[in-house]
């Protein structure tokens, strides 16, 4: 008996000039409230989809993958190492040579997969970021059950401990949460003021946990991005379908670029896109218009969630 193997191409990305998408709405401004610009231009050259020739740092990636459209975005850093790259991006004269599309904002916090490296000579290098102008807020920060890279027990202390240095601080919360609903809610209560600004990122987790947050801290914002595309996306979009055109004063859109392409821009055929970036976040807005609307008769237009989510990111982080 003969065996027949059959081997899969691997898909062929786009190219450089490709990965630039004109806005689907010109002269509507939007806001990416938070995305990893180095890793994405890292992640775009290991895929092979631009040349590090062509493209040689993140300002050049942005002035060609980005749309005039985008106004600002927000960049973080949560790695450690901490990543030095912030001090040349957030300089001003640096950032108007290279052409810089819209604004440049940046945050800076440990994740909890980094939360086992977490020391005083970290936190006392991270002061010395978060006191930059450009520098808008401590994180992403959080508990993350779900890879549990870091101990548990570690990973609740240096939340709770990244949460008094917001405080403390007085600049807003970026707050990463996976699979670790009940303790995340105990260790805000405990430590965050009611009326703190804090921004949920890439929010996956129950309604009955939006709800509470949304309830218990009227600052608080929830990050929506291109994973709600996704069909496999349950939770999200039940809490937007069932949340109405009430619920987007307390959304912001982001890429969390280089990850989660949304489905509805990507090609049917190939080549694909190997990396989101900012320029996608209108495709984003689509999606969360459409189950917006799907609970009110007055309807929800992709402009309008825009609109209004731009206008929440910059009273959250002070733009």
């Amino acid at each position: 008996m003969s065996t027949h193997h059959t081997s899969r191409r691997a898909p062929r990305y786009l190219s450089t000039k490709e990965h630039y998408m004109p806005s689907l709405f010109p002269n509507a401004p939007f806001i990416d409230t938070h995305c990893h610009l180095r890793t994405t231009l890292d992640m775009a050259v290991q895929k092979h989809c631009v040349s590090e020739s062509e493209v040689p740092s993140v300002q050049s990636m942005t002035s060609t993958f980005f749309p005039p459209e985008v106004e600002a975005v927000v960049d973080v850093y949560c790695d450690i190492p901490i990543n030095k790259e912030w001090e040349v991006l957030a300089d001003k004269d640096a950032w108007a040579a290279n052409a810089w599309v819209g604004e440049y904002y940046f945050t800076m916090g440990c994740h909890p997969h980094s939360a086992k490296f977490y020391n005083d000579a970290v936190e006392a290098e991270m002061g010395c970021a978060l006191s930059h102008p450009r520098c808008v807020a401590v994180g992403e920060c959080g508990l993350d059950y779900k890879k549990s890279q870091s101990p548990h027990d570690v990973q609740r202390k240096v939340f709770a401990r990244q949460i008094d240095l917001a405080v403390s601080l007085d600049k807003p919360l970026v707050v990463h949460t996976r699979e670790a609903e009940a303790d995340t809610i105990e260790i805000l209560r405990a430590h965050l003021p009611r009326e703190h600004r804090m921004h949920v990122h890439c929010f996956t987790d129950s309604v009955a946990m939006a709800q509470t947050l949304l309830s218990e801290f009227p600052n608080c914002v929830i990050g929506i991005t291109g994973v709600i595309t996704y069909q496999t996306l349950e939770t999200t979009t039940e809490l937007l379908k069932t949340g109405g055109r009430g619920l987007l004063g307390r959304l912001v859109l982001e890429t969390d670029s280089p990850f989660m392409v949304p489905s509805n821009c990507q090609r049917k055929k190939r080549p694909v896109y190997a990396v989101s970036h900012s320029g996608m976040i209108p495709y984003t807005a689509v999606r969360v218009a459409e189950l917006l609307s799907s609970s009110t008769a007055q309807g929800v237009s992709a402009e309008e969630v825009l609109d209004i989510t731009r206008t929440n990111a910059r009273r959250i982080y002070g733009l």
